[in-house]
């Protein structure tokens, strides 16, 4: 009988033939050819019928069968098959049904490779001749990866860090290097919420979670990449989604004189540990019941995970100090914390505290090592450079207990880095802001002396020090006499009067409707009294007053009435301003001040001084930006490579005009097929570059710090002003001071962490891509993969090398970073 024949009474007719192939007569007995087909209803299920392909999951497979009235059948063998190499039966795969009609068989799914779900269709048979019974059913079973989840968040405040580039991924062969193509590698961003979820291939693994993040250092943004993890168990049912390791990461800066920070210097963070500590006092434990100390890496950056939710620690960070004598090292090491601040009170010594608050949350932090005292006047509270401090170990119960012999000079490790004088010991001198600063042995007690010429001498008391670097501050004073003030000469006639007026900001990137902090600073700069001045700030269009420090408002015109001003006497005016909502992706403003005084004599003097700040909006479409900077032939972008003048002209060629100039060439090096003679045109033409005294251009020299700043401010459009102060030690008679502290002034650029500029010094492509970007308001720009061999993502510079050299569109995250969408054509030669 046919496989489909429908249930029910059935009869069957036949002929017979002869062996001569002649028919024979119907049988009589027709009655014995009548047959019942008995009902059959089989039916399949899967539970789950959707569950992870990881090459471990299982799921039942129930077949149940039913005659025709609905009643179970018991003992009829139901075979499962299903496609190969699409999972396996484990155990048998046939089973007889019970006296429910049920019979199962267990199935494991297959290891799947990929993020994307996988279905395959099962089938369950009965094929009982004996009692005429047939039934066929299906199921699709569905497999799909496992999830991990997690949400960035940044401060003790949990912020969440919207639109972040978060990178996933797994060694798949297990060689330990991690490769496009081989191993897995996925990139999502976070949402408004900092939260993060996307599927992995395969369970029982632990992934690495990755996110850069731009950290400004030195006053420029440099990308710091930090880690947690995700550990995929193996798994046991559908739809499985794992939380990231809950984990506390961050980074230690180190706070240089100039109140810049500085990435800590790698023998320094090599011997730092990070320390947690609960509310009861228990320190985070490791698997041997030792107080765990996680590490400090590259960048001063460090991870500790497996913390518990809703907890608050207090993080330390301790250093290894090798102890010195007066011979030098001694063998011996001891450990002291330095991430202390300074308490509400002046014995009380703060540390941060973190918490976690969600699963799966990576929360970064930022902590500052700040190891300065200060030497002051005690009269008129400026700082003393160049006063002799010297350390001493003090004559107290503690150090005669362990030893040490009172009164005498206390030797120390030098530690590269550590500013202002690498931890130099007994001996130190203030530096220009007046800063000494000693790492010191801990549970030690210690005295120190302040000299310098002029000043009366100074011996503190006793500083015991527990575990805790020590601050002290100094005031010296002058001898005492008869009169501390003089009279004001009158001026003569042949005084020249002479002021200087600067503005800074405190950032030059700014979202709509933020506050920002202007700081107007002014100077005297004659040696005559000045008998009135005004300093008028004009801001933009749309602009709001938020705070105000003695000055009149009109309309967009802020304005100080300074009165008498005594020689070479200066002063600081703060200004909070609130920026408008745009009607635009972005604008640039500009900030102009106007300082006017006058003297007895009615003479007078005008000093002026600018800001360029740009405003962003993410209200709006995407940002376009095209690239600026080519690479080499060879497909390298050569970063440590001088740029040379030609390359620098093209650069501010390109970004200013893209039509070729007919203009003939004037310098007698630059023939007319040279690659970059119209941009060469061009850049001259803007007034960006002169040639030399003798005609020429010299395309392939090298550009120094100097000329790079020299350039910008010229493409800029900044007004460039006279320094009152100079900030940089080796800019106060250069050539070029007055644009380099301009630039800096405007939060375009910083210098090193010795606090010069080294403006003579060539820079290199790397380094002038990120000035560049800085000063145009772009980048880094994140999210897109390595455009050269010889860039790869944990490079410095990598994020503005990639928004220089790819025309590209982009969305602005709240740090003001660049998140790539995609790349755009260009006609850029």
């Amino acid at each position: 009988m046919p496989m489909n024949t429908s249930a029910g009474l059935h009869e069957v007719r036949f002929e017979a033939y002869n062996g001569a192939g002649e028919l024979l007569p119907p049988e009589l007995r027709l009655e014995d050819n009548r047959f019942k087909v008995v009902g059959t209803d089989l039916t399949m299920s899967a539970s789950p019928d959707t569950l992870v392909g990881d090459g471990t999951s299982t799921t039942v497979l129930t077949a149940v069968l039913k005659d025709g009235d609905g009643k179970p059948v018991e003992g009829v063998t139901v075979v499962f098959d299903a496609p190969s190499g699409q999972g396996q039966f484990l155990g048998a795969s046939t089973g007889v049904t019970d006296e429910t009609g049920r019979a199962s068989v267990t199935f494991q799914a297959p290891n799947i490779s990929g993020v994307h779900n996988q279905q395959v269709t099962v089938t369950a048979t009965v094929d009982d001749a004996f009692r005429s019974l047939y039934g066929q059913d299906d199921i699709t079973i569905t497999f799909q990866p496992a999830m991990i989840r997690g949400v960035i968040t940044e401060g003790a405040d949990h912020a969440p860090v919207a639109n972040a580039v978060i990178r996933v991924t797994l060694d798949l062969n297990g060689d330990g290097v991690i490769e496009e193509g081989v191993d897995f590698i996925e990139i999502v961003m976070t949402d408004e919420h900092g939260a993060y979820a996307l599927p992995v291939p395969q369970g029982d693994a632990t992934y690495q979670v990755e996110f850069t993040q731009d950290v400004m250092i030195g006053g420029v943004r440099t990308p710091v990449t930090y880690t947690q993890k995700a550990q995929v168990d193996k798994v046991a049912g559908a739809s499985e989604v794992f939380d990231s390791e809950k984990t506390v990461t961050g980074i230690v800066l180190f706070k240089n004189p100039d109140g810049q920070t500085s990435l800590l210097d790698s023998s320094l963070a090599g011997k730092m540990t990070v320390y947690l500590q609960d509310e009861q006092g228990n320190y985070v434990l490791d698997d041997h019941g030792r107080k765990k100390a996680f590490e400090v890496g590259t960048q001063g950056v460090f991870s500790a995970d497996g913390l518990v939710s809703n907890q608050k620690y207090r993080m330390e960070i301790g250093y290894q100090m090798e102890v010195y004598d007066e011979n030098g090292p001694t063998g011996e090491y001891r450990e002291i914390l330095i991430n202390g601040k300074r308490g509400p009170s002046s014995s009380g010594v703060v540390y941060p505290e973190i918490e976690l608050t969600k699963d799966g949350e990576l929360n970064i932090v930022q902590d500052l090592v700040d190891p300065y005292g200060t030497v002051t006047d005690g009269r008129t509270n400026s700082v003393i450079e160049d006063a002799d401090v010297v350390l001493y170990y003090a004559n107290t119960a503690r150090n005669l207990a362990n030893g040490i012999q009172p009164n005498t000079q206390v030797y120390l490790p030098p530690i590269t880095g550590f500013a202002p004088n690498d931890n130099g010991s007994p001996a130190q001198k203030t530096d220009a802001n007046g800063f000494y600063a000693y790492m010191v042995y801990p549970e030690t007690d210690y005295y120190l002396t302040v000299r310098k010429s002029g000043y009366r001498a100074y011996t503190s008391p006793t500083i015991p020090v527990n575990w805790d670097i020590v601050r002290h501050d100094v005031k010296l004073y002058r001898p005492s006499v008869s009169s501390e003030e003089s009279a004001v000469p009158a001026p003569s006639s042949q005084t020249k009067l002479a002021a200087t007026l600067n503005l800074s900001i405190d950032k030059n990137l700014a979202e709509e409707g933020t506050v920002s902090e202007i700081t107007v600073n002014y100077k005297n700069d004659a040696s005559v009294p000045l008998s009135s001045g005004t300093i008028a700030l004009t801001l933009p269009e749309g602009v709001e007053v938020v705070e105000k420090t003695g000055a009149a408002v009109n309309g967009s015109v802020v304005t100080w009435n300074l009165g008498t001003l005594s020689a070479h006497k200066s002063g600081q005016f703060k200004l909070a301003v609130k920026w408008p909502q745009l009607n635009e992706q972005e604008r640039t403003y500009d900030v102009k001040g106007i300082f006017t005084a006058s003297d007895s004599r009615n003479e007078s003097v005008q000093a002026e001084a600018g800001l360029k700040v740009q405003i962003f909006s993410k209200r709006y479409e995407n940002l376009q930006h095209q690239r600026y900077i080519l690479g080499y032939p060879d497909g390298e972008f050569k970063p440590n490579r001088s740029l040379t003048r030609a390359e620098l002209a093209a650069i501010v060629a390109r970004l200013s005009e893209h039509a070729a100039v007919s203009d003939p060439l004037t310098y007698t090096d630059v023939e007319s097929d040279y690659w970059a003679a119209s941009y060469i045109k061009i850049a001259s033409k803007q007034g960006y570059f002169t040639g030399f005294a003798d005609g020429s251009f010299r395309p392939d020299s090298v550009v120094t710090r100097g000329e790079l700043a020299t350039v910008m401010t010229r493409f800029l459009k900044l007004t460039v002003s006279e320094p009152g102060e100079v900030h940089f030690s080796d800019m106060d008679s250069h050539w070029a001071a007055y644009a380099v502290e301009t630039l800096y002034r405007n939060k375009f650029l910083a210098g090193y962490a010795d606090g010069s500029f080294k403006p003579n010094q060539s820079i290199n492509r790397a380094e002038a891509v990120t000035l560049i970007n800085r000063m145009l308001f772009r980048g880094p720009l994140q999210g897109l993969t390595p455009q050269f061999p010889d860039i790869p993502e944990l490079h410095w510079a990598f994020g503005d090398i990639q928004e220089a050299t790819v025309s590209h569109e982009s969305v602005r995250n709240s740090d003001g970073s660049e998140a790539w969408i995609k790349n755009l054509m260009d006609d850029v030669k």
